[in-house]
Order: C-alpha cells, then structure tokens, then sequence
C-alpha cells in the first residue's frame, strides 16, 4: 500500500469529498488507460509544445503514476484551501476518464475516512504537501498519517524525509514554490511553538498597527469576555466604528459558538475580527457577516507583507530575513 498527496484543483475542491473522488487535469492528452509512459510522453509533446522538455517528463510520469501505479486500497490525501483542511481517504476504483466539460477528468474513486485541521500536521508534512506538483508519494509519513486517520495524530513529531520516484523531481520553479512553502510552514510554527497566549496577542496588535490601527489590549493574561483587542483608526478612539478583536493561539480550528460569542459583543457600528492560528470550522465561516475571520495562513501572509512596517519589538520577538532566488 502507497501513501499519495494529490494536488487538488480549485476548480473541483469543493466537488471532491460529497462525490467520492479525485481528480488530475490534461484534458487534452484523452484517457491514458493502458497506455505506456512513453506514449503519453508522446501525447505530452503533441499538445504541450509551449511546456519545457523537462516540465513534459513531469507531468508524464505524474500522469502515468496516477492510472497506473496507484492502486485499490492505497491512501490519498490532499488539501482544501478553505476551510484549511485536510482530507484523508482510501483509493476505491481502478482508474477512469470521464470525457467532458471539466477539466479534471482523470479520477479515482476514494472513500474519504477523516478531516482534520491543516494545522494539526508537522510542519514537515504540511510543507511536503505544499508543493506545486499534482502528484507525489507521502510514503515518507505513513506513521503520522496513520495516526490523524485513527485519531491519534500528534502535530510535532519527527518523520522520515519523502522519496519519490526521480522523474518526479522538482524543477527550479517548482523547487522555488516549495521553499517558499517551507518557509512559511516554518514561521506558522515558530509562532505556535515560541509564543505564548498574550505573546501573541501582542504580535496581532503590532500587526494591526503596522496596518494604520491604534490598538488597545487588555492590561494583563486572563479573562477578555470575548475580547482581546480594540482596534480604531480615530487615535482618540472616539470613532464608534471600531474593531474588537478576538485572538486564538492553538492548532486547533475555531468553532461557530466561538465567533458567535465574539458577534454577541458587538454593538452599533463595532465590527468583529476573529484571529485563530489553527484555522476555523466550516460552521464557523458563516456564522456573522459582522465577523471577519483571519487564520493562520493569512496572517502569516500579513506579517510577511508588512513585515518592514512592524515595530523593533515584534522585529525581534520574530525575527525574519527576506531571500530572492531565481525561479
């Protein structure tokens, strides 16, 4: 048995797990169904002329792999962008092609076993899935990935590094993508592992000040009824229009009740923003309109943007270098 990761396009995120399937692209290249690699390698070249030699091989052998090497009982996981989970299955059906409008029409069948926060992996795995590529082998972490399957996944433990087939290598484009990833996986972790609760309630109101905010915290750790910080952008904080903001630092995905408790504070024309590191569940996205939700992918993606805009203190409390690589 095979541990796969499948890149799962927008287009279908939403379609995958009520209909049972996964599904890779290259409509033009037809159903490959006993077909060898190098007679998809040849449909490759027929339709992928503006694609380089080496980004052909690729999707060849990813292609291939996908009908031929995966197999009935094999375990296939792949991502949802939102809410930022994560879904765990095992492979059900030989190999079909579905001719037609979408675009995504190589599948397999799965039955889908478990979904979990995408924050509850290792950094390490998380990065490993964050590559660019459509198909890779996860046989690397088949002890972590047993484990969120059975419940009993723990988000900080050690795996073995992935082996993949050599024609799945990364080109430098790719290989850029992936660092990046890691990269962020790396800063989402420091956050988690090197700050605290208040720490990091800090580092929001620095943020939000980088953003043009004048802030207000509570004065010490403890009970916030709801509320952490009150943002405005009236530095008197005389402007009814203001922000009150609720900061969850944990793996773990933010509930509806949560944010509704957050909701039940605002009065007038306050609005609400919702910080959780380990994400939100999907009951939680359309709880309040007077409610914006951040994870921690997006304020990873804050903090870098405005990074040079932060204060020395939260400079220093998370310190950061910016690299350029060639892609």
């Amino acid at each position: 048995m095979h541990y796969w990761n499948i890149h799962t396009g927008e287009a279908i995120q939403e379609q995958v797990e009520p209909e049972g399937f996964v599904g890779v692209g290259w409509k033009p290249i037809g159903n490959v169904a006993g077909l060898s690699r190098d007679e998809i390698r040849a449909r490759m070249d027929r339709e992928y002329v503006d694609v380089t030699p080496r980004g052909r091989a690729q999707w060849t052998s990813m292609l291939y792999r996908f009908a031929n090497d995966m197999a009935v009982g094999d375990v296939v996981v792949t991502s949802l962008k939102a809410p930022k989970q994560v879904l765990t299955g095992h492979v059900s059906s030989s190999y079909h092609h579905a001719p037609g409008e979408s675009e995504y029409p190589n599948t397999r069948s799965v039955r889908w076993d478990k979904k979990i926060s995408r924050y509850e992996l290792s950094a390490e795995l998380r990065a490993s899935m964050a590559t660019s590529l459509v198909l890779t082998s996860l046989d690397g972490y088949v002890e972590e990935i047993d484990r969120f399957i059975t419940g009993e996944h723990l988000a900080d433990d050690e795996n073995d590094d992935d082996e993949t087939d050599t024609d799945d290598e990364e080109t430098d484009a790719d290989r850029a993508d992936t660092i990046e990833a890691e990269a962020f996986e790396r800063i989402f972790d420091r956050l988690y592992a090197d700050f605290d609760e208040y720490e990091f309630e800090e580092l929001v109101a620095d943020l939000l000040k980088a953003l043009g905010f004048t802030t207000q915290g509570r004065a010490a750790p403890g009970p916030d009824g709801g509320v952490d910080i009150v943002a405005t952008t009236d530095a008197l904080r005389l402007d009814p229009a203001r922000i009150k903001v609720q900061v969850k630092h944990r793996r773990t995905a933010a509930s509806a009740p949560e944010v509704q408790q957050l909701a039940g504070t605002l009065h007038g024309q306050e609005r609400g923003l919702f910080v959780s590191l380990g994400g939100f569940t999907q009951q939680a996205y359309g709880v309040m309109a007077s409610v914006s939700l951040m994870d921690g992918e997006e304020l990873v993606r804050l903090l870098l943007e405005h990074y040079e805009r932060l204060n020395t203190r939260a400079q220093a409390r998370l310190p950061l270098r910016r690299v350029y690589l060639p892609t």
